[in-house]
């Protein structure tokens, strides 16, 4: 829903927060990749969604399905700042070379 004056509604980050974790909960539970990847597909589909119902125009997010390029999209979007992008690499890293 756009707000009365016109602009987006203001979205929350505690999806895009969790997105930036799966890495390590991944690792940590010993998920497949498959499972990894139909998380970030899940979380990242509703965050999209949450996007557009509070007005924004997501078509120069990206897709769900590279989800480092998604939140360095969305955090441009929304002016949130990289928090969620850098942690989300570095979780990643982490867990592609095995510090898990």
């Amino acid at each position: 829903m756009i707000s009365t004056d016109g602009q987006p509604k203001r979205v929350g980050n505690g999806i895009v927060w969790m997105q930036a974790f799966v890495p390590v909960i991944g690792a940590f539970f010993a998920f497949g990749t498959i499972v990894v990847i139909i998380i970030n597909i899940i979380l990242l589909s509703i965050d999209a969604r949450r996007l557009e119902k509070a007005g924004y125009d997501t078509s120069g997010v990206g897709t769900v399905w590279l989800v480092p390029v998604y939140l360095y999209q969305r955090a441009k979007l929304l002016n949130d700042g990289m928090g969620y992008f850098i942690v989300w690499c570095v979780t990643f890293g982490l867990g592609l070379f095995g510090f898990f």
